[in-house]
């Protein structure tokens, strides 16, 4: 009595012969036939020929034998179910995947997004405060610009920054001039005007800060000249104490010399220059 084993109960003997699963005896044997004439060992001596001849009979005689092929056929209808049902669950993981991956994708781009945003507001508050920082330090600049003006055009504030220098030469074949001046006094300070007599002068400096280091020595000797500096400022201060109350300025005055210092900064610089030179020639007629 022919049985079938279980290897072979797994293969598909319709698919072997080329038939649909519900051919019946004659297609059976027709197929058979057929294909046993192509892959017979007389016409074909191939290995893989003889293989595929011996797998045409067994399919032949399988599904000759009523028994076999109602093995054959529920083998077959659960190995088609089986597979179906993998083919279904692929297809379910398939676009599980697809919506797993779909959903990642969603997210990196909500976090993109949330990201470019985050760093647009960012760049935004930068702009932002780099503008009003930009804009402080307009407002600083101009303010500081207004006020260093206001204070340059102050004759008061010049005389803060106003030194009165006397000197001795030690070679009096050496005569003062701006230059000699300025290579000594110029490194305390940027100076502005210098005006110079026979033996006295002025000196203003860009900025008050340079007094305090120049008038910190009273006087101050180079290998050419003695200087000796006063502070100009300090001086008016002194004649002004001196002044009585009652004190009024002569309609012709010789000696003294009133400073107002409401008048401009060119005024008030040749009124101080002009009472030098008086105060210089007065010393030396006594002579």
């Amino acid at each position: 009595m022919q049985e079938i084993t279980e290897e072979d109960l797994s293969i598909d003997w319709y698919e072997i012969l080329q038939i649909d699963s519900g051919a019946t005896d004659s297609e059976i044997q027709t197929a058979y036939r057929k294909l046993a004439l192509k892959y017979h060992p007389d016409k074909n001596k191939t290995k893989e020929a003889l293989e595929i001849f011996h797998k045409l009979k067994k399919a032949q005689n399988y599904l000759s034998n009523p028994k076999i092929r109602i093995q054959i056929d529920s083998k077959l209808i659960t190995m088609r179910e089986k597979k179906k049902r993998e083919e279904e669950m692929d297809e379910k993981r398939r676009k599980m995947k697809e919506r797993l991956i779909q959903k990642e994708n969603e997210w990196q781009e909500k976090q993109r997004q949330k990201n470019q945003l985050k760093a647009q507001k960012g760049m935004t508050e930068k702009i932002k405060q780099d503008g009003l920082k930009s804009i402080e330090n307009f407002k600083q600049k101009y303010t500081n610009k207004i006020f260093n003006q206001k204070i340059q055009n102050d004759p008061k504030e010049e005389l803060n920054r106003t030194i009165r220098i006397q000197w001795k030469q030690k070679n009096n074949k050496i005569q003062i001039n701006e230059s000699n001046v300025l290579n000594h006094f110029s490194k305390f300070g940027k100076i502005s005007k210098i005006k110079l007599g026979k033996k006295k002068g002025i000196i203003v400096f860009d900025s008050i800060q340079s007094i305090p280091f120049v008038t910190e020595n009273e006087i101050q000797k180079t290998s050419l000249f003695t200087f000796r500096i006063k502070k100009l400022d300090n001086l008016e201060k002194k004649k002004k104490k001196k002044r009585p109350s009652n004190f009024k300025q002569k309609e012709n005055p010789k000696d003294n010399i009133i400073i107002d210092t409401s008048i401009d900064t060119e005024t008030l610089e040749n009124l101080v220059f002009k009472k030098m030179k008086m105060a210089q020639s007065k010393s030396n007629q006594k002579i």
